[in-house]
């Protein structure tokens, strides 16, 4: 007579309650898990955003610049009155040495001042 054989066959398993608590605690900690890394993904997605949104607005200022030929920038400039002729005022660019305007003086620039440490009358 042949003798009996073991072999392995995929058959339901019903779940103990034990084994029911086990996967249960494993799922909670996976989806924990889960929505961690998902947070970490927006801040790090959040965070090359900032960078790429950063590195695009410094091209656009080189573009407009380079396009453009020039920027505006703060530039020293000395005024001198009475200059080319009375009552007008000439603005110069100390670094070109350019003359930015020509101008009409205002009233208050017509004023000439007191020389230093003269005393001034009050009425």
């Amino acid at each position: 007579m042949k003798q009996p054989t073991t072999e392995q066959e995929m058959l339901k398993h019903e779940f103990t309650d034990e084994e029911l608590r086990d996967l249960a605690s494993a799922l909670a900690k996976d989806t924990q898990d889960l929505d961690e890394r998902r947070g970490e993904k927006k801040q790090v997605v959040k965070d090359y955003d900032s960078q790429i949104a950063a590195k695009e607005s410094a091209i656009a200022v080189a573009s407009r610049k380079y396009n453009n030929g020039y920027e505006i920038r703060g530039v020293k400039c000395e005024t001198t009155f009475h200059d080319p002729e009375q009552g007008q005022a000439t603005t110069t660019r100390m670094d070109t040495g350019e003359i930015v305007r020509v101008r009409e003086m205002e009233q208050y620039e017509t004023q000439e001042e007191l020389p230093a440490g003269c005393p001034t009358l009050i009425s």
